[in-house]
């Protein structure tokens, strides 16, 4: 089973020319296990800030992830950081550039097949292998 969840958020500014927009804040993900030991499981938790001008030729940017999988002992990630991002306009003209904020999570958790899964996949290599057998022996 896997379920996922993501957003996006995203502001168009005008720099004036020669002027310089700096962002600071703290970029911060987290993965947590709440399973019990020995269940499959995969979650991870990704968020990215950048700055870009209408044609995203130039940018500045910053992504972070936090994981957690099968077989880890731990049940927690973390990581957060404070940071500060710069875009400048040299130019004489002004210039559009947009703010973008995306954050992602996914969760994964491994399908744990009903007994009667395994009673069907026993029953099917018995009828295979008795149908080999007869074409084995010849009549």
């Amino acid at each position: 089973m896997m379920s996922s969840a993501e957003s996006e958020q995203r502001l168009w500014l005008t720099l004036a020319p020669h002027t310089l927009l700096t962002v600071s804040g703290n970029v911060w993900t987290q993965a947590t296990r709440s399973l019990g030991d020995g269940a499959g499981y995969r979650v991870f938790s990704w968020a990215s800030i950048d700055i870009a001008d209408r044609d995203a030729v130039t940018s500045s940017t910053l992504s972070r992830e936090s994981a957690l999988i099968w077989g880890e002992a731990t049940r927690f990630a973390l990581n957060s950081e404070y940071f500060t991002l710069a875009f400048a306009n040299p130019g004489d003209a002004a210039l559009d550039v947009s703010m973008n904020f995306l954050a992602y999570t996914d969760v994964t958790i491994a399908a744990v097949p009903e007994p009667a899964t395994y009673g069907m996949l026993l029953a099917g290599l018995l009828l295979v292998g008795a149908a080999a057998r007869q074409r084995g022996h010849p009549r």
